[in-house]
């Protein structure tokens, strides 16, 4: 869409999704400073979660559902950053997702992802 002068080239090279997930070395290792002698890590664990879109489209096979779901997942965390990232209309905010779902719908078959969870149990020292 920058390459057809719907957003702002600069804009969109500089954007930057602020989504970082742990390792769970990473969770894990401030309990061996200074929050380690308040709070004790009693376990930590990798869990796969069932993925509902995933799962719907295993069963049915619809990649039209399978996209409409996912781009619906992805607007709502995405929508207010962009939004605000380029400046864009509503009109130009709704063709983005629509180009989304169209991509997706169209590699159903090869996007299929799993959701992992990391479960932390902390106890309180003392």
């Amino acid at each position: 869409m920058a390459g057809e002068g719907k957003l702002d080239r600069a804009r969109v090279n500089d954007y930057v999704i602020p989504i970082y997930e742990r390792t769970l070395d990473e969770v894990g290792r401030p309990f061996e400073d200074e929050i380690g002698q308040r709070l004790q890590l009693e376990s930590l664990s990798l869990h796969a979660i069932a993925n509902p879109a995933t799962e719907r489209y295993r069963d049915d096979g619809d990649p039209s559902a399978f996209a409409r779901e996912l781009t619906g997942f992805v607007r709502a965390w995405s929508e207010p950053s962009l939004r605000e990232a380029f400046s864009a209309s509503n009109a130009v905010l709704a063709e983005l997702y629509q180009r989304l779902e169209s991509r997706l719908r169209d590699a159903a078959a090869d996007f299929v992802f799993e959701v992992h969870a990391i479960r932390a149990v902390i106890r309180r020292r003392g």
